[in-house]
């Protein structure tokens, strides 16, 4: 069984081509909208009270188990996509799984941002943000913005988290707790991409050191050895980047090998 999880303001619809993939393959797959987003945004958005931790807390969470409900013999792995990857520590049940797949899971410090992308996230943190929470009560969908409508919640903490260069970690210490970063063991494999300007190599080692007693891999990338022009920050969802899903397979399969 395959748990995928997303990426802030992605829809669980962006990770369907790979999904469908993975299931001609022979995997069970679970795809999910972290609450606010996609299928999971209540009608009144700017009504809904949750913290950014909360996608891992709760929703991964109860994915997590209902994925082992439906395969309850045999092994669990997980595909995290960016935050995915972040808000796992959050999961009670972090031992479920026998592998974790990082795409494009960094920290999401601006100083790990590629420099010309530091402009335009200081454009949402101040300017575009702002004015959506006073003017709707949530960060909407449009130019600057272009994810899914975003939770008041979660563009807080997530904007405040990015002003700091240890990104959560501090937090860890007091109001974040309680968390399992420090007791999750399974192996870590991690991709990055060259032309990400958010999750960076750098962004991701630092991503990875939240699980300090898992054992650790980093692969970085460049569009062309996937088979695409360009990846950046969720392209390797895409068909286009699909020479990169049989690494993926693999390395979740790995485990199962007679040694």
């Amino acid at each position: 069984g395959i748990l995928i999880t997303a990426g802030t303001g992605f829809p669980q619809r962006l990770y369907a081509k790979l999904s469908a993939w993975l299931t001609a393959k022979g995997a069970r797959v679970l795809t999910f909208d972290y609450r606010g987003i996609g299928g999971s945004r209540p009608e009144d958005l700017a009504a809904l009270d949750m913290d950014y931790a909360d996608w891992g807390r709760k929703d991964q969470q109860a994915a997590g188990a209902y994925l082992k409900s439906l395969c309850p013999d045999v092994p669990l792995y997980h595909i995290a996509h960016s935050v995915g990857g972040l808000h796992f520590g959050f999961c009670e049940d972090f031992d479920l799984f026998e592998r974790h797949a990082f795409i494009s899971v960094g920290v999401g410090s601006m100083t790990t941002h590629k420099p010309w992308f530091v402009p335009m996230a200081l454009i949402l943190w101040y300017l575009v943000g702002p004015w959506h929470l006073w003017r709707q009560g949530y960060v909407a969908k449009g130019r600057w913005w272009t994810g899914e409508d975003l939770p008041r919640g979660v563009f807080r903490d997530w904007k405040r988290w990015c002003h700091q260069s240890g990104y959560m970690t501090k937090e860890l210490q007091g109001p974040l707790k309680p968390h399992w970063f420090e007791q999750v063991s399974a192996p870590i494999q991690s991709w990055a991409f060259t032309d990400d300007p958010i999750a960076t190599a750098e962004a991701s080692k630092r991503a990875l050191a939240m699980y300090p007693q898992a054992e650790t891999g980093l692969v970085v990338r460049s569009p062309r050895q996937v088979g695409a022009k360009a990846v950046g920050h969720s392209g390797a969802f895409s068909s286009r980047a699909a020479d990169l899903w049989p690494e993926i397979w693999d390395w979740c399969c790995e485990a199962q090998r007679p040694q």
